[in-house]
Formats: structure tokens, sequence, C-alpha cells
């Protein structure tokens, strides 16, 4: 594995929970200020995940305060049910909304 881990450089990094190499989009997906909390942690014991603390950091969105948010609808965080509401009342009949999420779920 060292030899992969060499070849490919930051196209992968070390899973400190399972030891396994993983693609760089996954390392840098997710709550990344969660994982970015817990990188100091990693970096004592072995080194060589430091790469992942570099990444990580790149990886940090800017902070965005609330009002700086503007919800649209159909995006993937709200929930269909205020949207079908909204519609339905705007147009007085009934509409059929379903949110990405559970398209996705297959609902």
């Amino acid at each position: 594995m060292a030899t992969a881990r060499t070849e490919l450089g930051e196209l992968v990094y070390d899973d400190p929970a399972t030891g396994e190499l993983v693609p760089a989009a996954q390392c840098r997906s997710g709550n990344v200020r969660v994982k970015l909390d817990q990188a100091p942690e990693m970096v004592v014991t072995p080194p060589e995940l430091a790469v992942n603390v570099t990444a990580l950091e790149a990886a940090v969105p800017a902070a965005v305060g609330a009002e700086e948010v503007i919800p649209r609808m159909g995006a993937s965080w709200i929930n269909a049910t205020p949207t079908r509401s909204s519609c339905a009342s705007c147009s007085r009949t009934a509409i059929r909304v379903s949110s990405t999420a559970a398209a996705a779920r297959g609902g």
C-alpha cells in the first residue's frame, strides 16, 4: 500500500478509521469541519496523516451566516411538504411535489 500511496499522491488519502486508501473526493466531502476538528488527533500517530489535514483545511468552505442563505424551492435540503403547501395555496389546486432526496430514495 505504501507504493500505491506514493504513486497516487494526493488523489487518495489514508482513512485513519479503516487504514484503507480513500479517494480524495471522499476525504474532502461530508462534514469537513468535524473531520478537521479530529485531524490533530490523527496526525500524532502516524505522522503521514498530516497530508489529510492539509486537504481538509483546503476543503472547509467559508462560514456563511443564516442571513446569507437564500432558500430556493427544489433545493435538496428543503423538505417537499412546505413547497407543496405553498404551491397549492397559490394555485388553489392539488400539486404533486417531491424532493430530489425522495426521488433518489425512490419515494
